[in-house]
């Protein structure tokens, strides 16, 4: 038997309302994600047609206005993004209830950027074997911070891993960790021997990520200061720095994650004294009804130390 708790009890009794069924909301959640009828129904002038009259079917049905049409693309109204989470919970809750009774996998979608899904997540999978064993399933999207916040409420992934500046409290959130700045280079090439200065850095080039906030730090230290490396490259990830330390003999600037993976690598590690305190908060988060009775999503946050 498949249970769905409160969304079985709320959608028994949204779905007796005349005007009201399940391919009428799943209508809606299709216009809400395509941003109009005319996308959602992908040049089909019957489709389209169809949509619209159940889109107007299901407001009549709710007396209540789901779409802001006077602007293009079309906006959901509160009550609308109300409804269309609750329609995408229901659905997600109703697909793992029933592959769980078909003994299939629970497949939890992470949206992390690439640095924390190679260097974070895959080696604690490692270490965490027992979930996989115990029938469960990941799907890593590689997303920076803001994406993957927006892609948890647009009910794309499970749980974001993200910098906490871009925690919001629409969603839970929880501290992963805090991991600190490093600067790495080819064996020989990096001054000292463990803290070095920005100032001891004159003489070299550095690489780091285009944007976040630790691309935002090393650009400051570059503006404001007249002694130190100059900026080489911008990179698109923590891992094309890496490689351009190995191939092109710069230095760069990567999170403490990358540390392992760098020194695999051939690369010097130092810890820089103007990188103290700057910490990078590294947050999970994820939308609180996605996180209850015990499925996947609460077994992975609780698998991150949460």
């Amino acid at each position: 038997m498949v249970i769905l708790d409160d969304w079985g009890v709320m959608f028994g009794r949204l779905l007796k309302k005349k005007g009201v069924s399940l391919e009428r909301l799943l209508s809606f959640c299709d216009v809400a994600d395509a941003g109009g009828l005319a996308s959602a129904a992908k040049g089909d002038p019957v489709r389209q047609s169809l949509m619209s009259r159940q889109l107007g079917e299901l407001e009549t049905a709710l007396e209540v206005t789901l779409f802001n049409r006077s602007v293009r693309p079309h906006e959901l109204t509160g009550i609308g993004e109300e409804l269309v989470s609750a329609v995408r919970d229901f659905v997600r809750e109703f697909e793992a209830g029933v592959s769980r009774e078909r003994g299939e996998r629970e497949v939890v979608t992470v949206a992390a950027g690439e640095s924390v899904i190679l260097w974070l997540l895959i080696p604690l999978l490692g270490r965490r074997r027992r979930m996989v064993e115990d029938g469960m399933s990941f799907r890593f999207r590689n997303m920076r911070s803001r994406a993957g916040i927006e892609a948890v409420r647009a009910g794309q992934a499970d749980v974001a891993l993200h910098n906490e500046i871009y925690a919001s409290k629409d969603l839970e959130s929880v501290e992963v960790g805090r991991y600190g700045m490093r600067l790495v280079g080819r064996e020989g090439l990096l001054p000292g021997k463990g803290v070095v200065s920005w100032r001891d850095l004159s003489s070299l080039s550095v690489a780091l990520l285009n944007g976040g906030s630790m691309g935002a730090e090393v650009s400051r230290l570059l503006t404001e200061n007249s002694e130190g490396p100059e900026l080489f490259m911008e990179c698109t990830s923590h891992h094309q720095v890496l490689e351009v330390c190995c191939e092109l003999g710069v230095t760069g600037v990567v999170p403490e994650t990358a540390v392992k993976r760098a020194r695999k690598m051939g690369l010097d590690v130092r810890k820089v004294k103007e990188f103290s305190g700057k910490d990078y908060v590294l947050v999970a988060s994820w939308q609180k009804e996605r996180a209850r009775g015990g499925g996947g999503v609460s077994q992975f946050v609780k698998w991150l130390g949460c």
